[in-house]
């Protein structure tokens, strides 16, 4: 089944440093704004980003409803989800920062519908 998406909030930011489609995204203050980039610094993950951008472009990241997101290995419906160190969601790690919930299957590389869980 493909992945489909029912944001409720999508908002545009700044990107700091490069970020890939379907990718999750911190969120940081810097120049006396916020921007979003990939999750490397422990900030708070914000969302998913929807498209691609690189420093200083604007970019549209889900961060409430559902979403697309890449995923970083084999996951089941309904597992909780955390970030890899690729930079993917892979089921939940203890001690690690939840993303979200899978609400379909997927395997490594794939598209699939994440519940975004503040």
């Amino acid at each position: 089944m493909p992945a489909t998406k029912i944001p409720i909030l999508t908002l545009s930011f700044p990107v700091w440093g490069d970020v890939a489609a379907h990718q999750p995204v911190e969120i940081f203050f810097a120049d006396g704004k916020a921007h979003v980039g990939p999750p490397q610094w422990g900030g708070p993950i914000i969302g998913v980003a929807q498209e691609a951008g690189t420093q200083g472009e604007m970019i549209s990241v889900d961060v409430l409803g559902t979403t697309v997101a890449i995923a970083g290995g084999a996951i089941a419906a309904f597992d909780q989800l955390g970030i890899s160190a690729q930079q993917t969601l892979v089921p939940l790690a203890v001690d690690a920062a939840k993303v979200g919930v899978a609400l379909q299957p997927a395997a490594e590389g794939e598209l699939f519908e994440v519940l975004l869980t503040p």
